[in-house]
Formats: C-alpha cells, structure tokens, sequence
C-alpha cells in the first residue's frame, strides 16, 4: 500500500485500544535519497542488491507521520532517528565492510 493515509486508517481500525503498533520508515531527506537511493541501490559500485528495494517518494517525513497519525486518533509514545554516525564520506562509504566482519565475529 503506498497511501499513507489508507495505511495509518487500516492501523488505527485493527489496533486494540491501548494496543502498541512499531514501525520503521525513512525520513526523505536529500541525505536519504543520496544513501538509501543512489550508494545502496543504484550505483553499480556500491549497491547492495540488484532489485529496487526503496522509492524516494514513499520515505516519509516525521511531521507527515505525526500530522497522519493524529488525524486517525493514534497517539505517539516515542520517536526517534535512527543515521550515520560520521560525518565524513568516506567514512560512509566503507560501512558495509565493517558490518559483515562485525556479523561473523558476533555469531
């Protein structure tokens, strides 16, 4: 489903009262665009894989998911970002390397 407002109204219509719903999404942001877009997934270089895993339009910024939640009478415990902790590009870039030796030394 990529309508917002119909997924956030099929939520608050499943949810029990009181009941707690966890989501995941990406704030669209040029950043995000240029990470999750352009390094993980078109570049040849750099792609993870070789499908189209996200689309820019349907990342959503959090005043989106704030002003959407509330319209439905669903209210927000928590939000928090989740990013890179670097500020350098290279530094970026070279993420992937770290994580899979980090997966096989923790397993």
């Amino acid at each position: 489903m990529s309508d917002l407002d119909a997924v956030t109204s099929e939520i608050a219509r499943a949810l029990k009262p009181e009941g707690i719903f966890l989501f995941d999404t990406i704030n669209r942001t040029l950043a995000s665009k240029l990470l999750a877009i352009k390094v993980m997934q078109e570049w040849r270089l750099t792609r993870f894989i070789d499908a189209t895993v996200h689309e820019w339009a349907m990342f959503i910024k959090p005043e989106e998911l704030v002003f959407t939640l509330g319209r439905h009478a669903l209210r927000i415990g928590e939000i928090v970002g989740l990013g890179p902790r670097s500020r350098t590009p290279l530094v970026l870039l070279n993420f992937t390397g770290r994580t899979e030796e980090g997966s096989r030394t923790g397993s």
